[in-house]
């Protein structure tokens, strides 16, 4: 019976099962810089993992404890302090789960043993030749290029007007443009509106009464046609009496003063400056009688 014996025994005696251990440790640190796996045969990579996993464990938190007892196992400075500087922190926040064993599909020439491939997981894992995982990574690659080259097709053609528009302007009037949104009194031109003396002072429009009165004036004329009329036809009367040699009555020069007097009346009702022709008759006759009077 076999109570209390743990672990592979792998057909080799106690010190050689320690070497072997300590060499396939050492390759595997060796190889974090290198293609970062190993291939062995399945059963030693078995045997292998859980002994690099713990060196990770012991590498994530440095100290001189841990130092010393990662020394004690693989017996080599340099590795030492490649695992405590390099691999131990690019783990440190990943509880376990360091390394990843695959198995190969072909066999090992000449013994046919099955062969294993033990790696680092990280993010620039070398799958093996033959692996499913590969395919299907590469294939999901090439999908992802294909959307990316679609992505960038669409927004290139979405897009593809808006530069032109914007080429077609340079900069320099693009930056010159914002100003001229940022000075809105050269657009509204309020001066301009204040600056309207000649529009606000507009006397003949406002002095509308003097352009009133001279249609009063013209209108005037028209209005006493009838009054003018009458010492018209007291003037065509003197005449006629005068043509006939008769001296007129008594009461004619006291009617050509009235007539002449209401002229007057009339023309100073009248506005000023315009002149009215028959007043001036009315006048002339008058006093032609006062001279024949006289006489």
């Amino acid at each position: 019976m076999r109570h209390r014996v743990a672990g592979k025994r792998l057909n080799r005696t106690s010190s050689h099962r320690k070497a072997l251990a300590k060499n396939l440790m050492r390759a595997m640190i060796i190889e974090w810089q290198g293609k970062g796996h190993i291939v062995t045969t399945r059963s030693k990579a078995k045997f292998i993992q859980p002994r690099v996993e713990k060196l990770i464990s012991l590498a994530r938190e440095k100290s001189v404890h841990n130092i010393r007892r990662a020394m004690s196992i693989i017996g080599d400075r340099k590795l030492v302090q490649l695992l405590f500087d390099e691999i131990g922190p690019y783990y440190k926040e990943r509880p376990g789960g360091y390394t990843r064993l695959l198995r190969m599909v072909k066999p090992r020439l000449g013994d046919a043993s099955v062969r294993a491939y033990l790696g680092y997981v990280r993010e620039d894992d070398d799958y093996p030749e033959g692996d499913c995982r590969l395919e299907a990574d590469t294939d999901a690659a090439g999908e992802v290029e294909e959307l990316s080259s679609d992505v960038t097709e669409i927004t290139e053609d979405s897009l593809g007007d808006e530069p032109q528009a914007d080429e077609d302007q340079p900069a320099g009037e693009a930056d010159e443009e914002q100003p001229a949104d940022q000075e809105p009194p050269v657009d509204e031109e309020p001066p301009a509106d204040q600056e309207q003396p000649a529009d606000q002072e507009q006397p003949a429009d406002q002095e509308q009464p003097a352009d009133e009165e001279p249609q009063a004036s013209v209108e005037s004329p028209a209005e006493q046609p009838d009054e003018v009329s009458e010492s018209d036809e007291a003037a065509q009367d003197a005449g006629a009496a005068e043509s006939d040699g008769k001296e007129p009555d008594a009461e004619d020069p006291q009617a050509a003063e009235e007539t002449a007097q209401e002229a007057t009346a009339e023309a100073e009702v009248a506005p000023d400056g315009v002149p009215e022709p028959e007043e001036t008759a009315a006048e002339d006759d008058a006093e032609a009688q006062e001279d024949k009077k006289s006489d």
